[in-house]
Parts: C-alpha cells; sequence; structure tokens
C-alpha cells in the first residue's frame, strides 16, 4: 500500500485531561487512488493529516508511506521528507496579505538553510 497508517495514537494532555486526537486510527490507501476523508469537526481529520504529512509525530502506532517508515524521524528528517516528498497546501496558509506570491516565497527562502530557487518553486 501506498500510505498505511496502522493503530495511530496521537495524544494531547496526560492522565484524566488526555485528549485523543486519534484513538488507534487506521486507513490504507493505494498508489493513485483518490480519498476523501471526512468526518465532524474534532474527530482527527487534521491531526491524521499533519501525521502524513510528516507535520507531527504519533504517540503510538504505525504510519508508512510508500513502505518509508515515518515512525522514528528526527526533526531535520522530517523537514527533509515535507520538502523533497509532499506537497501540503494548508486550509489557513497565512501568507503575508501585503506581500505578492513571489515575496512570500522569499520570506521562506530567507529563513531556510537551503532554499528551493524560486522560479522553481
Amino acid at each position: 500500500m501506498f500510505i498505511c497508517l496502522k493503530d495511530a495514537v496521537k495524544r494531547y494532555g496526560e492522565g484524566e485531561a488526555a485528549v485523543y486526537a486519534l484513538d488507534h486510527a487506521d486507513l490504507v490507501i493505494g498508489k493513485g487512488k483518490i480519498c476523501v476523508i471526512l468526518g465532524p469537526s474534532g474527530s482527527g481529520k487534521s491531526t491524521m493529516l499533519n501525521m502524513l504529512g510528516g507535520l507531527d509525530t504519533l504517540d503510538a502506532g504505525e504510519l508508512t508511506i510508500e513502505g518509508r517508515s515515518l515512525i522514528g524521524l528526527t526533526p531535520k528528517e522530517r523537514t527533509l521528507y515535507r520538502k523533497e516528498e509532499v506537497g501540503f497546501v494548508f486550509q489557513f496558509y497565512n501568507l503575508i496579505p501585503d506581500l505578492t506570491v513571489e515575496e512570500n516565497i522569499e520570506v521562506v527562502s530567507d529563513i531556510s538553510e537551503s532554499p528551493l530557487d524560486l522560479s522553481e518553486v
């Protein structure tokens, strides 16, 4: 399978105050398939996408993308994964409204250790 999430757990807080955004969730998506993730607010949709996109890590479970485990990646490895392997469009992308698209890209380039060429982006 292209994407495989098994027994995924993501918890926020501890003890009685703990909230489970993912409580032993499973997801399997074949390569080339289109998938829609639906559910009510608070059901874990964004949390799941954050895991698939390498933006956050699971507390327990397995996550593989094209046979590669994302479990145990260092922050630097997750950054490389996001930079080289995954495209992520945020619902609220927080662009700086007074800047052009190119200028918004350049802002990120200024803080990146190895920025992509603006024309390539």
